[in-house]
């Protein structure tokens, strides 16, 4: 998807007031460097933020929510490569399932205890 530019407000205009987060802001949301945020959009196609007259990248909600799902499945060890192309249902999916599974692995009854030879 090609970027647009948007009003130097960061809004485009049939848009009116939809937040629009800049790249460094939206690194710090999901506690990732700008230089990874930036190899995800050029590698992978994960999200295709607009830019504003200036050249600035502007991401919306909905993309730094994306972001943020991308970035905690890659911690729990999905490669990006196999989520990025993923649309924001499925990763929703593959992270309820993510967290089922933990979920059933964390409450399983502990090993018996070793008995001790005398």
């Amino acid at each position: 998807m090609p970027r647009q530019r948007v009003s130097a407000g960061g809004v485009r205009p049939q848009e009116g007031t939809a937040a629009r987060y800049r790249s460094a802001a939206v690194a710090r949301m999901v506690r990732m460097p700008v230089a990874t945020l930036r190899i995800w959009e050029r590698r992978y196609g994960v999200v295709s933020p607009d830019t504003s007259p200036s050249g600035h990248r502007l991401y919306t909600a909905e993309q730094v929510q994306r972001l943020a799902l991308l970035k905690q499945l890659t911690d729990v060890g999905h490669a990006i490569g196999e989520i990025a192309r993923l649309d924001l249902a499925a990763l929703q999916q593959v992270a309820a399932t993510h967290a089922s599974a933990m979920a059933r692995s964390q409450g399983r009854a502990p090993a018996a205890p070793r008995s001790r030879a005398a």
